[in-house]
């Protein structure tokens, strides 16, 4: 069998055409030197995406701190205006001032 190779011409030496084993192994490197690098990307994107999940926390509480205030000061506003209006009735529609002299009442 080895004499019919031989006869066809075939040898085994490579032709130039063929990659060697060099090329195989800069393929794998830099395949390697690819996959290292995504996964180094993955990284800082947890990393990121952490950082800004608590960046969204302590907004949220800023938010919820602020709604509570909002609501005390509607509140605050609605007595002050309802008293606001109580003393411009007063005034105004039926005449009532602010008495100059307080005397105090006793029983007897």
């Amino acid at each position: 069998m080895a004499k019919k190779r031989k006869a066809l011409g075939k040898s085994n030496k490579r032709t130039p055409s063929e990659p060697t084993g060099s090329i195989w192994g800069v393929c794998f490197l830099l395949l390697l030197g690819l996959i290292v690098v995504g996964g180094l990307n993955v990284v800082e994107s947890a990393a990121e995406t952490r950082t800004l999940y608590q960046s969204l926390g302590e907004v949220q509480r800023q938010h919820d701190h602020l709604l509570e205030e909002h609501s005390r000061l509607s509140i605050e506003r609605g007595t002050m205006s309802s008293l606001q209006k109580i003393e411009t009735v007063a005034l105004d529609r039926l005449g009532m001032v602010f008495p100059v002299h307080i005397e105090q009442v006793t029983d007897g």
